[in-house]
C-alpha cells in the first residue's frame, strides 16, 4: 500500500487557535470517553516501575490528552504517584492551565 501523507491541520501555523483548541479538546473528549488508553496502563506502570521512573513526559501533548486520567489509574490502580511534562508546538494554554489547577501542577 502506497503511504499518503495525510495533513494535521491543527499543527500547520496558518490554523486559527480557537479552531485548533477546540480539535485538541474534542479529541481529548474522545478519549475520555472510551477510555482508550485503560488497556495499556498496566503495561505503562510495569516499565515505570522497572526504570525507576516517576516522570513521563507527553510529546505533542495538544488538549492534555489523557494524562489526568492515566495519573488517576496511575495511582489508584498501581499505587504510582506519577507526574506529567506536556510538551507541544502550538499547545492549547487554556487546557493546560486548566490541568495545572486540577492536579496542582
Amino acid at each position: 500500500m502506497k503511504r499518503v501523507h495525510a495533513i494535521e491541520f491543527e499543527d500547520v501555523n496558518w490554523f486559527p487557535q480557537g479552531s485548533r483548541n477546540y480539535m485538541t479538546e474534542f479529541y481529548h473528549s474522545q478519549m475520555l470517553s472510551i477510555d482508550l488508553y485503560q488497556p495499556a496502563t498496566a503495561l505503562l506502570a510495569d516499565v515505570l516501575r522497572k526504570t525507576d521512573q516517576t516522570l513521563t513526559v507527553d510529546l505533542r501533548s495538544g488538549g492534555t490528552g489523557p494524562n489526568q486520567l492515566l495519573q488517576h489509574q496511575f495511582k489508584q490502580d498501581h499505587g504510582l504517584a506519577v507526574k506529567v511534562m506536556l510538551t507541544d508546538k502550538f499547545p492549547n494554554i487554556p487546557a493546560f492551565e486548566t490541568i495545572h489547577k486540577k492536579t496542582r501542577g
